[in-house]
């Protein structure tokens, strides 16, 4: 009788297997299996992680007077109900007596019961519904699998810079399709204008760029390919329209072709050229194809492919022709500017899609994120092996090089080659490095140093914001906080620039500042994929062949059996040279330890610090390559770099070679050149009007 009379419960209690309440954000249902916390006002519930609420603030939600801010009714709400109030640990009953029954125990929280009928029990299942259940609330589009593409209208991408850097970062595309890129200076296929805004001013260096700017101000369009991926432009195939094509090699299947349109109005001859271009794409059949872009045909219905307005009617159905024509499906199906869909995303093999999803933009669209579970062919950098010098052992290592003279002095005497004596020191010395000096493997920054935690956060918010007013139809809280977010991308960006500057001026070192002027002043893009017999090629062992090969037909190969003309004649013979240990010191102690090893690998860092002890045994080694008139291995070998000179980047004779040398080679070339000079000078052998390479002339 008593339960009857208490009311409120229900015939048969216990735990709900099911649950009626949505989160205001994600609508995923808040349950026992997650923390959550309820409106007082329109008693709306939402997950603690949608509304970045920390386990201290939500623990102590229930006992103090901790304040938060609902989304859907902006009211401020304090001590909320929580569903962390109803665990329990065991199911306990006991009968109702009327001393039970007091003022104080129906005073107390209703929220947080000594005894209920349905306890919480901590199982796998639920611990495991608990995960899940945040990991889907945690993100309002997809987690990134394999290849994601961006589709997005910039509407001037320079003059949102840090909002793209953070967008970016939050989203981590492998490809990025812009469109009213708004820049100017660069067409596919040729070189840049004198005027030419650099790729390097407006986007990151992880990625490269592909642009068909416009000639007079705003349009333009771009597509970057993370540095990755292997991708090759086609400029071929573009035509006298706003289109850009690039070839993404996958992995175990064909090549993918992406392609980046921009309409900026209904003109059928923009699509007649957009036709002609599709045209030249497809000469060769089963190309794999992904177009996007922003089309601005809002009046189209891409599932019955109709018209759904008269007005330019005939653009519209020239666009659904095209698609038909060329077997293009539209998979794009989410509103992107004031309800229309203007951005679209075509492909000729809609099972290489797996989902498209609509986030804020950085203009006045809304962004297209593809995701495929397509693979691409990844070309990805080897970590870089750099020691930390401040933390090196240098008595200790100055102490084993002490060492590693004594059987170098041994090996000399035994008449050893240069190349054993050599491999001995070189072994040794490397070893004793690895052993007194640490390191660490670092790999490049993938997000700009300036985008800290705060920042991401706000990020997270502003797509949680977007998808509440796309669901309300209210867009003051979103637009209010987008135009904050774009002022701290900002602020945090050039507070970065100038404090690093800054620092580096008040320490009297000007090299963070050039570092900044000289990675906006330079794009950064390797060597493009060069010609061979006019087909293109990209992979990176077919284009170190063809460097190669360019290289060494262009190099002039002496005949010392065939000797110049020699017009004067000098009885003057010169002496053998003899290595002084003093004269190694000196050079030594005068190398550039910025500069970067040879091929030996031996840090200049080490040859510096060590170059007392180093010196005698560096000496023995010149003093028997001399002797012997044989130099080792590596230091006959360089690591060659291609820096492109001017003209196509797709032809290698624009491209010429830079080696880098061993450094004790440099030195021994340096020792035999002044004894040789002194030689000349001391006897007039070079004539006074000779200025090249002589000091002071």
């Amino acid at each position: 009788m008593s339960l009857l009379l208490s009311g409120d419960v229900e015939a048969n209690p216990g735990p709900r297997n099911t649950s009626t309440y949505p989160c205001g954000f994600c609508d995923i249902p808040v349950n026992w299996s997650c923390e959550g916390v309820c409106c007082d006002e329109c008693s709306i519930w939402y997950h603690r992680s949608c509304l970045e609420l920390c386990s201290a603030d939500f623990d102590l939600l229930e006992y103090s007077h901790v304040q938060w801010l609902c989304c859907k009714c902006e009211s401020i709400n304090v001590n909320s109900f929580t569903f962390r109030s109803y665990e329990t640990d065991s199911n306990y009953y006991a009968p109702i007596k009327g001393s039970d029954i007091t003022l104080d125990s129906i005073n107390s929280s209703v929220f947080s019961p000594i005894r209920t009928s349905s306890p919480r029990t901590d199982t796998s299942r639920t611990n495991s519904a608990s995960k899940s259940t945040n990991r889907l609330s945690s993100s309002t589009y997809p987690k990134k699998r394999n290849l994601r593409i961006l589709n997005m209208n910039c509407r001037s991408i320079i003059e949102k810079r840090g909002e793209f850097s953070a967008l970016l970062e939050y989203t981590q595309p492998d490809i990025v399709c812009g469109t009213e890129s708004w820049l100017k200076g660069i067409k596919p296929g040729s070189n840049p204008t004198s005027d030419s805004i650099k790729s390097c001013e407006v986007f990151s260096s992880h990625y490269k760029s592909y642009r068909n700017d416009r000639s007079s101000l705003g349009g333009g369009v771009f597509i970057l390919v993370h540095e990755d991926l292997i991708s090759v432009e086609q400029p071929e195939f573009v035509t006298i329209c706003e289109i850009t094509w690039v070839k993404v090699h996958l992995k175990g299947c064909k090549e993918l072709y992406i392609g980046c349109f921009y309409m900026p109005h209904r003109n059928r001859d923009l699509i007649k050229e957009l036709d002609r271009s599709l045209e030249l794409l497809t000469v060769k059949k089963d190309r794999q194809i992904i177009l996007c872009g922003d089309f601005n045909c809002p009046d189209v219905d891409w599932t019955s492919l109709s018209v759904t307005s008269p007005v330019d009617r005939i653009v519209h159905q020239d666009l659904i022709d095209l698609s038909i024509k060329f077997d293009l499906t539209q998979v794009q199906e989410s509103p992107t500017r004031q309800g229309n869909i203007l951005d679209l995303v075509f492909t000729t093999n809609p099972s290489l899609i797996k989902s498209t999803t609509v986030i804020p933009g950085i203009s006045d669209h809304d962004i297209v994120v593809v995701d495929s579970d397509t693979k691409p062919h990844y070309n990805r950098q080897k970590p870089r092996k750099s020691f930390l010098f401040g933390k090196a052992n240098w008595d200790a290592l100055r102490v084993k090089c002490k060492v590693i003279y004594d059987t170098i002095t041994q090996l000399y005497q035994q008449n050893k080659t240069i190349e054993d004596i050599w491999s001995y020191f070189k072994s040794t010395l490397l070893k004793e490095i690895e052993t007194h000096i640490p390191s660490r493997t670092s790999r490049r920054r993938k997000s700009p140093p300036w985008l800290n935690h705060s920042l991401r956060k706000m990020s997270r918010r502003k797509t949680r914001l977007h998808t509440q007013a796309k669901k309300t139809r209210k867009w003051e809280n979103y637009r209010h906080f987008q135009r904050e977010c774009k002022r701290a991308y900002r602020r945090a960006e050039w507070s970065y620039v100038n404090n690093t500057i800054q620092e580096g001026l008040l320490n009297n070192n000007s090299k963070p500042f050039w570092s900044y002027v000289k990675s906006k002043q330079q794009d950064n893009i390797g060597v493009s994929p060069l010609k061979r017999k006019g087909q293109l090629l990209s992979d990176s062992k077919s284009k170190a062949v063809i460097l190669i090969n360019q290289f060494s037909s262009v190099f002039t190969q002496d005949d010392s059996n065939i000797m110049p003309p020699v017009s004067k004649t000098c009885d003057s013979v010169i002496p053998d040279i003899i290595i002084n240990e003093e004269d190694v010191l000196k050079l030594l102690k005068n190398i550039q330890t910025a500069k970067a090893p040879g091929p030996d690998s031996i840090p200049n860092r080490v040859l510096k610090e060590c170059a007392t002890e180093l010196a005698p045994s560096i000496a023995l080694l010149f003093q028997k390559s001399l002797d012997t008139g044989c130099l080792p291995r590596d230091w006959l070998n360089a690591n060659i770099a291609p820096v492109f000179k001017k003209g196509d980047r797709h032809l290698p004779e624009n491209y010429r070679p830079v080696s880098l040398t061993s450094v004790l080679s440099k030195l021994l070339e340096h020792v035999v050149c002044r004894h040789i000079m002194k030689h000349f000078e001391r006897h007039n052998i070079l004539t006074s009007l000779n200025h090249g390479f002589r000091t002071s002339r």
